[in-house]
């Protein structure tokens, strides 16, 4: 019997990632934790009761602690990422088609030699990303963080660093592709920059810190409608990768 609790009872323990409990827990005498991982985040009591009749293990936990779980995995982000970004290349391709007068290799052409818009947009990506990362670490603003559910997703689904940079670059060329070649030409840079903060669900009111966060998406926003404008299309996709890619490594960290 002891050699069955202890085989079931560890099995439970590896799966809940229990930290050691090195003492025996009831008068039966079954030691069943002295060769347990020493260190884990989870605090849980065991309490195993057995008697001639009846044997049964409860396990409680602290409210809040359970073991995290992905909310999506890994493989299906990668796919949502995917998909996601062929939309927006259709739906910005179709916006462009039916209502611009410009056609979409001028979209993509127009601007500043290609060297100024790559040098523009690494520099501002850079400036932006250092700051949102940045942002996201002081402790006022972890309940923001906690609350958009982009950054659960990253933080749960065990991210590499190849994913990182192919989400990155799939976001930052369809998105720019869908808000500032096609929509910011026919609704004007502020209101495109509200429309993509309000769609990724950055305008949040919970608290000041929620307020500064929208505030300063915003600003980003406006920024890379700014570049769009005056230095190109490559420039704006650029600053959007590059400021992806610091936020992004330091969430999934």
């Amino acid at each position: 019997m002891q050699a069955y609790y202890s085989e079931k009872c560890w099995w439970l323990l590896n799966s809940l990632k229990v930290r050691k409990i090195s003492e025996p827990v009831n008068d039966f005498g079954l030691s069943l934790f002295s060769s347990g991982p020493k260190d884990s985040p989870r605090a849980l009591y065991i309490r195993m009761m057995a008697s001639e009749t009846e044997s049964y293990t409860e396990v409680l936990a602290e409210p809040g602690k359970q073991p995290d779980k992905p909310e999506i995995s890994r493989r299906l982000l990668l796919r949502i990422s995917l998909l996601s970004g062929l939309a927006w290349i259709v739906l910005g391709t179709g916006i462009i088609w039916l209502w611009h007068e410009t056609g979409i290799p001028e979209r993509l052409m127009s601007g500043n030699p290609i060297w100024q818009q790559l040098s523009a947009g690494a520099i501002i990506g850079s400036v932006f990303g250092y700051a949102g990362a940045s942002l996201i670490s002081i402790p006022g603003f972890k309940q923001v963080s906690d609350d958009l559910q982009v950054v659960r997703i990253i933080r749960s689904a065990g991210l590499k660093r190849g994913d990182v940079i192919q989400i990155s670059a799939i976001a930052g060329t369809t998105e720019e592709w869908l808000f500032r070649a096609a929509l910011q030409p026919l609704l004007g840079i502020w209101i495109t920059s509200v429309l993509f903060v309000a769609v990724h669900g950055y305008f949040k009111f919970s608290s000041r810190y929620h307020i500064f966060f929208g505030v300063f998406m915003l600003a980003l926003s406006f920024v890379l409608g700014l570049l769009f404008a005056q230095i190109g299309l490559i420039s704006a996709m650029v600053a959007h990768l590059v400021y992806d890619i610091w936020v992004m490594e330091k969430i999934r960290r």
